[in-house]
């Protein structure tokens, strides 16, 4: 009947797809562990306060090795692009509506004084006053040039910057990246929080509860503690697998 080819078909697709599954288990476990490079910084600091950021930057440079600079954090969104709105701008640019990360949510925007060392500069020169620079990714999403002019919406308040520089940023270093870095006059007169990523070895843990008791508003997100879950759940996950697909081929026997 036509229900039981249906039913065989998805029965065989299944069984496909767990065939696939089970091929590239492993790998789903060695590119976890390859994922972030050595020494990578594995402890994020949010939420700090402009009246502790000194306080727990001594804190931390007496404690750890390895830390990142301290970025202002404010949250806000892309509102116009050269006077038009945002997503009529890239609807007229791309000739669809795609959706695009950089404009369906809102995003953590920061400013500093130059580029982070990091970063790699791929096209203009960071001008420093009225500008903002942009991720690689998101200015071919947004169809921008440099030289364009955007406007963001930032608790209620609208600011307003020209490109003026391309940057090519590896996500996976785990260091404080951004879509856009404005010069600081865009944005140093609007309240903000900071962020510092750091790098604490497995001996020095007891230190973060030391730190947390410290600085109780501080938000400290543990990247280790939190790839270890990762990796016990996808080991599960295989193992699951490997049993269904044992139990499979012991029904067909």
């Amino acid at each position: 009947s036509v229900a039981s080819g249906v039913q065989f078909a998805a029965l065989a697709l299944s069984l496909m797809l767990l065939s696939i599954i089970w091929l590239v288990r492993t790998d789903l476990l060695s590119d976890w562990q390859q994922t972030l490079p050595e020494n990578a910084p594995n402890v994020f600091a949010l939420n700090i306060a402009s009246t502790e950021i000194g306080d727990y930057l001594e804190t931390l440079d007496g404690n750890v090795q390895d830390r990142s600079d301290a970025y202002p954090i404010i949250r806000g969104r892309v509102s116009t692009i050269n006077n038009v709105p945002a997503k009529d701008y890239v609807l007229s640019q791309k000739g669809s509506e795609e959706e695009t990360d950089a404009l369906s949510r809102e995003l953590n925007f920061t400013w500093a004084d130059q580029i982070p060392a990091h970063n790699e500069l791929l096209e203009g020169s960071w001008v420093g006053k009225g500008s903002v620079s942009v991720e690689q990714e998101v200015m071919t999403e947004l169809g921008l040039e440099i030289g364009d002019t955007l406007s963001f919406v930032i608790n209620g308040v609208t600011v307003e910057a020209k490109v003026d520089s391309v940057r090519f940023v590896e996500w996976r270093e785990m260091k404080p990246n951004f879509y856009f870095i404005f010069s600081p006059d865009v944005l140093a007169s609007i309240p903000s929080t900071y962020l510092v990523s750091f790098r604490i070895e497995e001996e020095n843990k007891p230190f973060l509860t030391t730190l947390s008791r410290s600085f109780p508003t501080v938000s400290v997100m543990d990247i280790s503690t939190m790839g270890a879950k990762i990796q016990e759940l996808l080991s599960q996950v295989v193992w699951a697998i490997t049993c269904l697909l044992n139990d499979t081929d012991g029904a067909d026997e």
